[in-house]
């Protein structure tokens, strides 16, 4: 699984990216239509877009969003906290 750290490196960095947090998402929507589409698919945009809109424009989100990006912030943590347990003793051999 030794190839599998340089596909991670270039994921993270798209995703880094891919999230409006330098740019506004609305200068993407003017510019390119299609890669608006993959700004906005992108889970990370969901979180800064709504904070964006708290801190900014002073607009609270509708009552499920909250909710809902809670709810996938718990899923990925369990996510990885799981992987992580399974994998724990391998850890010392991998570093």
């Amino acid at each position: 699984f030794g190839d599998v750290q340089y596909i991670v490196q270039v994921v993270l960095q798209a995703l880094y990216f891919l999230t409006p947090i330098l740019y506004p998402l609305s200068l993407v929507e003017s510019t390119a239509n299609w890669l608006a589409w993959i700004v906005k698919a992108n889970p990370l945009t969901w979180f800064v877009e709504t904070m964006h809109n708290v801190m900014y424009s002073l607009v609270f989100p509708q009552w499920w969003v909250v909710p809902g990006l809670l709810l996938l912030g718990f899923a990925v943590f369990w996510a990885g906290f799981t992987i992580f347990n399974r994998t724990s003793e391998d850890i010392g051999e991998l570093l």
